[in-house]
């Protein structure tokens, strides 16, 4: 039950409410931002709350027991507050959103209703809107490791091992054709065979996304031209002269991890369990079952 001061009470039971909704933003390095639906600029909590034009709260799911609330809220692009690059980059990805219900005469009156985190955001059109799942959504989290041919960990990690900083595994480009949002022609990665760069990550190192990182779908050539395609399209357009650095990719196979890049003592699957057709398969003469690998 949402505690009310008996204050707040009075206004909400009364017959001409004075009401209003602020929300306060806190992202993960800890930047805070106040946001309300009300006209004029509230302090709720100690944290200003601005009035944003377009700032919405969309409908919201309470549920009872251990389901996951949902909700959105979504507002236009402020150049202040919330950026474009901002969320680009991610700043705001998991920041905990905090909704009041307030006094708009008296905002020392309030009530907290809910605190929800960003589960996903997205932008278009000058609007951001951000998804959200309430404290619940930890119990729907995937805990622990599964059993699974191909591996878990990241090409480059610790669990991983493999040093991706060396001249082997990765390289410098420069974009040189733009062929369309996420395909381009690039020059500095001739020395490579083509697939090096398959499900890589390619980072920018120019360009109004400079720093972030996006994730490589294919590493191919057209005749003498070395092709990239990126799997996501980028959050800004990408034009010729924008420089990258690119690593490595791994499709996460026991093949892969042992011939591309020798790690086969660090491989996180499970290659030598046998699949449904081994497993459920009758004896048959001719068949080795002497207890040994499968995948050598």
């Amino acid at each position: 039950m949402i505690p009310f001061s008996t204050a707040l009470k009075q206004a909400v039971a009364g017959d001409v409410t004075t009401l209003c909704y602020c929300w306060i933003i806190t992202r993960k390095d800890g930047v805070v931002a106040g946001f309300t639906d009300h006209d004029r600029t509230l302090t709720v909590d100690g944290v200003p709350c601005k009035p944003n034009s377009g700032f919405t709260a969309k409908e919201a799911e309470a549920a009872l027991g251990l389901t996951i609330g949902n909700g959105e809220i979504e507002g236009a692009l402020d150049d202040v507050e919330v950026t474009a690059f901002d969320l680009s980059t991610g700043v705001y990805d998991g920041a905990a959103i905090a909704q009041y219900l307030v006094n708009w005469q008296t905002p020392l009156e309030f009530a907290l209703l809910r605190t929800a985190y960003v589960a996903r955001i997205e932008q278009a059109d000058g609007i951001w809107r951000a998804e959200l799942e309430g404290d619940a959504a930890d119990f729907t989290a995937k805990r622990g490791r599964l059993f699974r041919k191909g591996c878990d960990a990241e090409v480059g990690d610790a669990r991983c091992g493999v040093v991706l900083g060396n001249s082997t595994f990765a390289g410098n480009g420069t974009i040189a054709i733009v062929r369309s949002k996420t395909e381009f022609e690039v020059t500095g990665l001739n020395g490579f065979e083509i697939g090096w760069f398959t499900d890589g990550l390619l980072q920018w190192i120019t360009g109004p996304q400079a720093g972030s990182l996006v994730r490589v779908l294919t590493h191919t050539k057209n005749g003498s031209a070395v092709v990239i395609v990126l799997r996501d399209e980028p959050k800004f357009p990408v034009e010729s002269g924008i420089s990258f650095t690119i690593k490595a990719g791994c499709d996460k196979s026991f093949a892969t991890c042992k011939s591309k890049f020798g790690n086969s003592l660090n491989f996180r699957g499970f290659p030598h369990m046998p699949g449904n057709d081994q497993a459920y398969a009758y004896a048959r003469d001719g068949m080795n079952f002497d207890g040994g690998p499968v995948v050598i």
